[in-house]
């Protein structure tokens, strides 16, 4: 199988006007030489899940998977990235998995089931995931969660990423994260 992904975090300045526009310029090119390959739609405002109901659509086009990307919260699946002033803290932030911590996330994605059922349109969470700055424990146990969570409200997800600092897999080691890989299954 083989999707198109249109646009990957569509920066904020596009707006949802522009990018709707965008879409639907850019569907009309790809039917023209592939008219039955799934489309990829990615979100307002770097493929913020919140965005969903700002999307629109052609009325005769169906073959669309609608992606998120959740890394919510920040300032624990971000910690002290430099390019993430938010969540500099320059502490060590953990995630128990607290019942006060579980139920933000999980009225998120009611909010996204609600869409996704009212819609009749299918979401994928296109990328989640824990930087390498959280402890294994939080991060293990964040994973474990929100794969579950992504299961249980019917949508696909990817994690986010094979490598780099919130990579599965070290380069330099050979080596893949079993800790984390266990609890994504």
């Amino acid at each position: 199988l083989l999707f198109f992904d249109l646009l990957n975090e569509p920066n904020m300045r596009l707006g949802a006007d522009g990018l709707n526009k965008l879409h639907s310029e850019l569907i009309k090119i790809i039917r023209k030489t592939n008219p039955d390959r799934t489309l990829i739609i990615g979100t307002p405002n770097l493929g913020q899940t919140w965005t969903l109901g700002e999307l629109t659509f052609p009325q005769d086009e169906w073959n669309i998977i609608v992606q998120g990307h959740y890394y919510l919260p920040h300032t624990f699946t971000h910690q002290n990235l430099a390019y993430v002033p938010s969540a500099m803290s320059g502490k060590q932030v953990v995630w128990i998995g607290t019942e006060e911590e579980k139920v933000m996330i999980v009225r998120d994605l009611d909010f996204c089931q609600k869409w996704s059922k009212q819609t009749g349109r299918p979401v994928n969470i296109g990328e989640y995931g824990v930087c390498l700055n959280s402890d294994q424990e939080s991060r293990s146990r964040y994973l474990h969660f929100m794969s579950q969570q992504f299961r249980a409200h019917g949508f696909s997800s990817h994690i986010w990423a094979y490598r780099g600092l919130f990579g599965l897999y070290d380069l330099k080691t050979k080596q893949w994260n079993d800790q984390s890989l266990k609890a994504l299954k």
